[in-house]
């Protein structure tokens, strides 16, 4: 539970229901990223989810492979995603998004053909979990996912990208399933302008982006954190499919992105400025622990 699957959400004690009036007619819900490992964790967990107040999740079936390496994605068949689907229908749960994370732009191609035709699947199967939503990764070159390479910014990697994601954004557009981007300073949507371009290629139908701000925010600007939070919104706000909650702070000379609540980022600031786009969906939970995971949810909850 939590980010790329740590450990599991404990027995609440106190379920509360979680919709918070915004503009007018406009509510956001309160959501928990979510992953299991196999099919028999899904009653379980779906429970737990549940009785903590969350009203949705972003869902992954996947297991981890190595450090810094995307999470290896669970194959399941048509049944199994409705049985997925059910099980959480089952406690209220809405699957609002599906993690499909992967690298569009490693090195060999390859690998590239391979990872494109495992996210349009996935893509298709959105529909039998409910889900409107499968959010991905731009591409990065580096061993690691978060780890800068230069090459990021060259014309062939640029490319690269732009091949796999048109391939992707068609596949969406057919199924009727929104594509969001997770943006990561490091990969190839790596500015406000750069996404906001990319976007524009497509005419900005069934595609979008996960708004988590300190995604764009590089150590050496962490001082600037909320002005770059700002751009991002001023830039992208009309384009936000899916909205992260974590944050940010730097430990041992590295960026490090702990809790809600538990770096640097204003939250008061952070949800004035999804009221101030307008923004009607998910705000996803994550990061978080059995431990803490409580605490991230009332910071988010009482700024909403």
């Amino acid at each position: 539970m939590g980010v790329s699957g740590e450990a599991a959400i404990p027995e609440a004690r106190i379920a509360v229901q979680m919709v918070y009036p915004w503009n007018g007619d406009v509510t956001v819900k309160l959501g928990l990223y979510h992953d299991i490992s196999s099919l028999e964790e899904a009653e379980a967990e779906a429970a737990r989810i549940a009785e903590l107040g969350f009203q949705g999740i972003q869902f992954s079936a996947s297991r981890k492979v190595a450090p810094g390496r995307p999470r290896q994605w669970i194959d399941l068949d048509d049944g199994a995603c409705r049985q997925i689907r059910r099980v959480h229908e089952r406690h209220g749960l809405e699957i609002a998004a599906l993690s499909g994370y992967t690298n569009l732009t490693p090195r060999r191609e390859d690998e590239r053909l391979r990872n494109v035709e495992q996210l349009q699947m996935l893509i298709r199967r959105a529909p039998e979990f409910g889900a409107r939503c499968v959010v991905t990764w731009s591409g990065w070159r580096a061993d690691r996912l978060l780890d800068a390479d230069p090459s990021i910014d060259t014309a062939e990697v640029r490319e690269a990208f732009l091949a796999s994601a048109d391939a992707l954004v068609a596949t969406a557009q057919e199924t009727g399933i929104t594509l969001a981007w997770e943006l990561y300073v490091t990969h190839v949507l790596n500015t406000p302008a750069r996404v906001l371009a990319a976007l524009e290629r497509w005419g900005g139908r069934d595609v979008g982006i996960v708004m988590d701000g300190p995604n764009l925010v590089p150590l050496e600007h962490l001082d600037r954190l909320e002005s770059i939070v700002d751009e991002q919104f001023a830039t992208l706000g009309s384009h936000i499919a899916l909205v992260h909650a974590k944050d940010i702070r730097a430990e041992d000379g590295k960026i490090a992105y702990p809790e809600p609540g538990s770096g640097l980022l204003d939250y008061r600031r952070y949800m004035d400025r999804l009221r101030g786009v307008g923004y009607d969906g998910y705000v996803i939970v994550e990061h978080v622990t059995e431990q803490n995971v409580a605490g991230a949810r009332d910071v988010v909850r009482r700024f909403l």
